[in-house]
Formats: structure tokens, sequence, C-alpha cells
């Protein structure tokens, strides 16, 4: 029996996971010596490792160059990764490598001048793996914090364990183990799926030269992406007002975790104007002259912001209503008239109305309305000048209000004059006419004819009924109230035979007049001086205090119209006609 020879070899390989590899050379089994074998020690094996596997490539060869062999051949016997047994003829053989475990390799030699035989060489070969996957570490950009859908990824490995890893190629897979990417960093878009937030899991190993490791010890990295919130915002608050006014809006986005919203002036705006965390944000407008709209995003736990898909929030303002010019004029009335208010128009709106408020009810309006003011009956009751002050207010077709183009107008009700004159009144004929009341202005008719007369001159009458009628400074004319007058006789002759003179005796000037009549008698004398309307009423009298040949009477109160002049004299009535202007 030969001598058993041992012979130990060592050289490296790497692989992805920086291992390195040991041969053992071992020469194992005994022969006969009755057959000629080939010298197992002249085998030479040669070992390197494929690109993409971690597999080892062994090439055996016969260096003894002292001995003539035919027709080589070597035969090789080893278990496979699974546990098989397995033969294989052929100068070379490839087979995967576990880690930390021994290979064993046998392998023998014959030819056509040399016997096979049973001895076999043995080469053990052991990968011990350098590559701790406590020592990778991995980067992320983003430091941990959920991407948002869309973004590009960034993962950067690195060997905290090793001085030198210039070397060391990382590789990257997806979570169905397909390859995407050698080298750093690692970068990929990534969007969320059903607008839910979306995990997605990678996986990072080395590989040295060539030899790389299995998936159970790839090291594991999950990436977060969030997507951007899509949905409706929840909006509160009055988003249509009137020029001039503020409005709080508040807006909520469901199902957002521990929200940060963001108010900007644009849908493009780098900026926001206000940011607020919580369930919702209420902002307050500053007083607005013009529509605007505002664009709102939100952003949480579980969602990005949605910066390109802002959500507008939109406040209409309506303009107010302006006066084109004012139309308020103040009115006054007597007591028991009708008020025509004018109608309010000219405002820059082409739809508006007014709202306007009464501040005295007693002159007969109520104490607020809508639209123009109808005509209305003044109250005749009143015992005093009651004044109202009517505030007009000019309102669009949306409803709003211009309380800065407010007008107004005053008015005014006078009441009517009382006569305290209820009994009769008992006068001397040459005493007629005669004011019954300081300041008042009577009509004189007979209650039989119903026909005014100018004076009461025959003396044989005893009893006449007047219509009398008190007529204040301000025109307002009260109810006709009607007076016996009982006649108790002359006092002078001349009173029953009075008679009217032609009105060529005196000069009445100017005619027509405005403001006062001058009247000349030359040789008669005044005594007093009627001035009657068309129907019979005095609206002027005027007494002489001592007899004269000239008169001056104011006229100016008086409408204009026709009017009848009397001039009473020592000689009789001279009457005449005047036109005021």
């Amino acid at each position: 029996m030969k001598q058993k020879i041992t012979k130990t070899r060592k050289i490296f390989v790497a692989a992805m996971l920086l291992c390195y590899c040991s041969f053992t050379n071992t020469v194992i089994g005994q022969e006969e010596d009755d057959c000629t074998y080939l010298d197992l020690s002249c085998i030479s094996i040669e070992g390197r490792e494929s690109y993409d596997l971690c597999e080892i490539e062994l090439t055996v060869s016969y260096v003894c160059d002292d001995v003539e062999v035919s027709n080589l051949a070597f035969v090789w016997y080893f278990e496979d990764e699974y546990g098989a047994q397995q033969r294989i003829e052929g100068n070379s053989i490839r087979s995967k490598l576990k880690y930390n475990e021994p290979i064993n390799f046998f392998v023998t030699a014959y030819s056509d001048n040399y016997c096979k035989r049973d001895e076999r060489k043995q080469i053990t070969v052991t990968v011990k793996p350098f590559i701790d996957l406590a020592c990778i570490d991995i980067k992320d950009k983003n430091y941990g914090v959920p991407y948002c859908a869309g973004d590009e990824i960034e993962l950067t490995a690195s060997h905290d364990c090793l001085l030198n890893s210039e070397d060391l190629i990382f590789v990257w897979y997806d979570e169905e183990g397909k390859r995407l990417f050698e080298g750093n960093p690692f970068k990929r878009q990534l969007f969320a799926k059903d607008n839910k937030p979306t995990s997605y899991k990678y996986y990072v190993t080395t590989h040295y030269f060539s030899c790389e490791s299995e998936k159970e010890i790839r090291k594991e990295v999950v990436i977060t992406v969030n997507p951007s919130f899509m949905d409706e915002f929840i909006v509160t608050g009055m988003q249509t007002i009137c020029a001039g006014e503020s409005t709080s809006l508040t807006v909520k986005a469901s199902g957002v975790v521990n929200s940060i919203y963001r108010w900007y002036a644009t849908a493009t705006a780098d900026a926001p104007f206000f940011t607020e965390e919580g369930e919702s944000s209420t902002y307050k407008t500053s007083v607005l002259k013009e529509s605007v709209t505002y664009y709102v995003t939100v952003e949480g736990d579980n969602f990005c912001e949605n910066k390109n898909n802002r959500q507008p929030v939109t406040v209409t303002v309506n303009k107010l209503p302006e006066w084109g010019e004012g139309f308020s004029k103040d009115i006054f009335v007597c007591a028991g008239e009708t008020v025509n208010v004018p109608s309010f128009t000219g405002t820059n709106l082409s739809s508006t109305s007014v709202t306007w408020t009464n501040s005295n009810i007693a002159i007969g309006l109520p104490a607020s309305g809508t639209g123009n003011i109808p005509d209305f009956v003044t109250n005749i009751n009143i015992a005093k000048e009651e004044s109202a002050k009517i505030v007009i207010v000019p309102v669009s077709e949306s409803g709003c209000k211009n309380l800065n183009a407010v007008d107004s107008l005053m008015i005014t009700i006078y009441p009517l004059p009382q006569l305290p004159i209820t009994r009769p009144v008992n006068i001397l004929a040459d005493d007629l006419p005669v004011n019954l009341t300081e300041g008042c202005v009577y009509c004189w008719c007979t209650d039989t004819t119903g026909l005014p007369v100018d004076i009461i001159s025959e003396c044989d009458k005893d009893v006449y009924y007047c219509w009398v009628r008190h007529e204040s400074q301000y025109g307002c004319k009260s109810e006709p109230v009607r007076v016996t007058i009982n006649i108790l006789g002359c006092r002078t002759p001349h009173a029953a035979t009075e008679e009217t003179l032609s009105n060529s005796s005196l000069q009445i000037y100017p005619n027509p007049a405005k403001d006062e009549l001058r009247i000349e008698s030359g040789e008669l004398s005044i005594e007093k001086v009627e001035v009657v309307d068309l129907s019979g009423c005095t609206v002027e009298t005027w007494r002489a205090a001592s007899l004269q040949n000239s008169a001056t009477i104011n006229i100016s109160a008086l409408p204009q119209g026709v009017y009848l002049i009397k001039v009473y004299t020592d000689k009789g009535l001279v009457v005449s006609k005047v036109m005021k202007e």
C-alpha cells in the first residue's frame, strides 16, 4: 500500500458579500500494487469564481512531465448545494457554494495506459463571508420621513466595518427579488397606490469582484410613500359678502391625521400667508372691496401637501350701490294733505331697491319700508308741528346696503289753525266786516244765498250767518265754521247809503305788482283797504290810523293771481282789479 500524501493550498475568491474561499487538497484512499496508476500528487487543481453567482469553478490538470499518458481523463465526485451526490467526468467543474460550510470535491485520473484507481484526491473548499448585515448602513435623503407621491427616493448604502471598501459594489433588489440597480445611490420615482399610503420594500447586498450573497442575507429597507390629498375640502363660512365687509372661512379635510393647513394668495405662490395646525383651519379675511380666491393645502402624517392641486376657496364680493345724483327734497304740507315722495332712482347698479326708515310715525307714515314710499295722507289731528326724518339706504339685488351712500329728507306737517269762535257775535253794522280773531282771515257769505258779500251794509237785517275759516302763517286753512252774527244797528247814517265810486277817483300802481301796491287817492281820504281773491275771501286788510290820501299795501306773501282792491274812503268805496306776479 502506498503512503498517503497530504498537500494544502489556499487561494482567495471574492463574493458580493465579500467572502474568501480556502482550498485544501488531500490524497485519500488506497490501491493494490498489481496495477500501474497515475501519481495523484501530479494532479493540479486551479479555482476561479463566476461573476454573477457565488460559484466556484475548479480545473484539474496533470503536471508531471516525465509521465506519458494517453487519453487522460478525470472523474469528479461531490455533494451539490442540495445534498445530492454528483459524478462528473471532465477536467473542470462548477458548483455553488454554501457559506460557512465546507464542500468536499474528489477527483481521480486514468488513461489508456494507466488504470482507473479508487484512490481520489480530495479538495475541500470553505466559504467564509466577511459581510455582517449590521455593518451595512442605508442613508435615506428624506431621513425616514415618508416620501410624497411622485418624489424620487434616494438611498445610499455604506459598509461601516471595513476600512477599505472602495471595491465593494452594492446591489439593490425589489420585494420580488428582481435585480434593479448596482451602485450608489439608488434612485427611483415612486407613487402611492389607490391614493393611500403605500410601503415599498427594497433589499441591498454587496459583492466583491463576483461572489454575491443569497437573498436571505440581504438588508431590507422600507420606504413609505404618502399620496397628496385629492378630496374636496369642507368649506364653511360666508363666501358671498358685500364690499366693505370681512368674513371668516373654515376648511376641513376629512381623514388627514395631524393636519397642517396652508393658505396661499395664488395657485403658484411659493410661500403661504397663513398656516394653522389642527383638525380644521379658520381664516378671517381683511375688509374686502372685490372678489378674491384663496388656495388652501393640507398635509398630515398620512398625506402629503397637495401643493400641485391646491383647493380654491372663493369669496364673492358684491358691489355697493352708489347714488348718481341726490334726489331728496324736504317736504312741507298741512295736516290732512297727501304727501307725494319722489321715486328713488339714480344708482350705479341696474337692479337696486331702497330701504327707508321714518323717525316719527305721528306724521301718518309707517316706521320703515322697502322700495319707493307710497303716497300717504298726513294725520289731520296733530295739535302741533310734527317733523320726521326719512333715511333712505340703497340696496342692491344681492342685498348689499351702502351705508356710506345714505340719503335723507325731512317731511314737516303743519297743524290746522283752530277757531276759538263757537258762539254768536253781536256787532254794529258800522263795524262790518271785522276780524273776529286777530291774525285770521274770514270769508263771509249769507246763509240764504251762499254767495259771498263784500260787506254787510244793510241795517235792516238783524242776523247774518257766516262761514269762517282760519288760515295760518304756513297757508294751512282750518275747516270752515259757521258763525251767527247779530246786527245791532248802525252807528252812522252813511253806512247804509254808502255808494261805489269810479276807480278813476284814485291811482293804484304798479299793476301787475309783485311785492307792494301804492294807492294815491287825491282829494279822497282813505279809511281802509281790503285785498279780496276771486272766491270772495278777504286775504289782506289795511286800516288807516287817521284819514290820509295815500297807502302802501304789502302783497308779497300772496299767491300769483287776480285780486280785487277795495279802497274805503270818506266819500265811498272804490274797487279796482290788480294782477299779482
